[in-house]
């Protein structure tokens, strides 16, 4: 990589600092290409783990009539939970990742009701009363932007928000948001969402 000789040598205990393409910080996969590919596929991953576990617990253990309830409750706290831990402040999100962690969604509805991955979801969907993951995924990216709103301006977060709006770039955080709120019709002020 030319870039890195410009870069002056970095040591660490008297040894120089090894490059990475890629690293793992506080649980998600940050890439020196700045896309979230990496970081997508180790939810999905993850998800799938979740998957079976789930699948093994409620046909292992004897729920009776809660088989669904149960099942349903441990989609959201073991499948959901791992896939979309701190989604909210995930920037670059695209229709690709929505679809890739929805897979995996379908794939537990799939093994639950026994039916073939050509059904029809939405009506898994609706007879559930559960949300797809693009929905969890707007909702909880909502939420934070209106935890964001609420801070007071002396906080760091606050200020790269407010940087953010003035000199966005390309896929940054603020962009989804914006996207958000069109897509669900809030053309609300920040000050009325506050």
């Amino acid at each position: 990589n030319n870039n890195a000789k410009l870069c002056p040598n970095l040591n660490v205990h008297d040894e120089i600092m090894k490059t990475a393409s890629s690293e793992k910080y506080l649980g998600d996969i940050i890439s020196n290409s700045g896309k979230i590919d990496e970081n997508i596929q180790a939810r999905v991953n993850k998800g799938n783990g979740s998957v079976n576990t789930i699948i093994s617990l409620v046909e292992e253990i004897s729920f009776g009539e809660h088989y669904f309830e149960m099942a349903l409750l441990f989609r959201n706290s073991m499948l959901i939970n791992s896939m979309l831990s701190s989604s909210e402040v995930l920037y670059g999100v695209k229709l690709k990742h929505v679809e890739l962690l929805e897979k995996c969604d379908r794939s537990l509805l799939t093994r639950l009701f026994c039916v073939p991955t050509s059904c029809s979801y939405e009506a898994a969907y609706l007879e559930t009363g559960i949300l797809p993951v693009r929905f969890i995924l707007q909702g909880r990216r909502l939420i934070y932007y209106w935890t964001l709103l609420k801070k007071s301006d002396e906080e760091l977060v606050k200020q790269v928000f407010d940087a953010q709006k003035a000199f966005s770039s390309k896929d940054d955080w603020i962009h989804q948001i914006n996207k958000d709120k069109i897509d669900l019709n809030i053309d609300n002020s920040e000050e009325s969402i506050k």
